[in-house]
């Protein structure tokens, strides 16, 4: 999958590039940036957006590919160490799919590799439709150069995956299914003790009324 997006800036444009592809059967799922203009701050100097402003053309692409298995035994273990502290502290977690994740920019003549963004930039991916689920929350396991953190959905969708990262990396999508409350929980129910507090007070009642007749004669 192939989306390109033009960014004005100045009297220049910066050409925003996502590219998905995947190893397996099942097609990629779309990815996209929150806001495109923080991303290009985001992604170039401040003298390459001075160079944009006077004129010059840019470029920055994403690509993402998907796999079902995570490809290096190295980085796997990583993401096993990784995972079993989460688990710790928020319970038992699934692994989805993996993203192997890289990014370039182009000014002029010279390119680079973007590996880290000036600041976090909201990315969001599709969640492929075999691992949408009521009641499922989701998560990105962001691996940069074996440093793992873990990036909580944002946006709350069953569809999407919203995160804030400041930096390019492979990303494994976990996700946890919960409990759905049980009705019982979020109906009223009459019980002996409510039976007992009507009951009062409709002696109470009873009596103030004999009460105010007894006054009055």
């Amino acid at each position: 999958m192939h989306e390109s997006t033009q960014i004005s800036r100045g009297e220049g444009t910066v050409t925003v590039i996502f590219n998905t592809a995947s190893t397996t059967e099942i097609s990629p799922p779309a990815i996209r940036a929150g806001d495109y203009t923080q991303l290009v701050d985001s992604c170039f100097t401040a003298k390459e957006l001075s160079y944009i402003d006077e004129g010059s053309n840019a470029e920055v692409s994403f690509t993402f590919v998907m796999s079902d298995e995570i490809p290096s035994s190295e980085i796997s273990s990583q993401y096993e160490i990784a995972i079993a502290n989460i688990e710790k502290e928020i319970g038992k977690v699934s692994e989805g799919v993996f993203f192997d994740a890289r990014s370039t920019k182009a000014i002029g003549d010279s390119d680079s590799s973007v590996d880290s963004l000036k600041e976090p930039v909201e990315f969001q991916f599709d969640v492929p439709l075999y691992l949408r689920k009521e009641n499922r929350e989701y998560y990105v396991l962001a691996n940069n150069k074996g440093v793992c953190t873990l990036l909580n959905d944002i946006d709350k969708e069953a569809d999407t995956i919203t995160i804030e990262a400041n930096s390019i990396a492979n990303c494994l999508i976990l996700y946890q299914d919960g409990v759905p409350k049980s009705e019982s929980t979020s109906k009223f129910q009459i019980t002996s003790s409510h039976l007992f507090i009507v009951s009062i007070l409709i002696l109470v009642g009873t009596w103030f009324f004999v009460d105010r007749v007894h006054s009055r004669i």
